[in-house]
């Protein structure tokens, strides 16, 4: 099989973006650094460090500017956040 590996993982990616996740770190192989891409369908048992949205923004980009924002999504370049750390991806606490 000829293909890379952002090809193949975007390939499994692109059949449910929503559920599953794409992994990108500098390859150990070669002789100069290059992007490596990995897949997965669950980060479960992976530590993570992610910058989370705080409820502030996720109220603006979910306010009456929301569709707007969906043709112009500038909130995704600067936004005020959290750096959360920890196991998987945090879910929103149950009501």
């Amino acid at each position: 099989m000829w293909t890379n590996c952002v090809a193949h993982a975007v390939r499994l990616w692109w059949r449910n973006p929503r559920d599953t996740y794409l992994i990108v770190r500098l390859t150990k192989e070669g002789g100069f650094p290059a992007p490596h891409v990995m897949f997965t369908d669950s980060i479960e048992s992976v530590s993570v460090s992610e910058f989370k949205p705080t409820a502030a923004t996720l109220r603006f980009i979910r306010g009456p500017l929301r569709h707007l924002l969906y043709l112009f999504p500038v909130y995704a370049l600067l936004f005020q956040g959290r750096v959360r750390e920890g196991l998987g991806e945090e879910h929103p606490p149950e009501r």
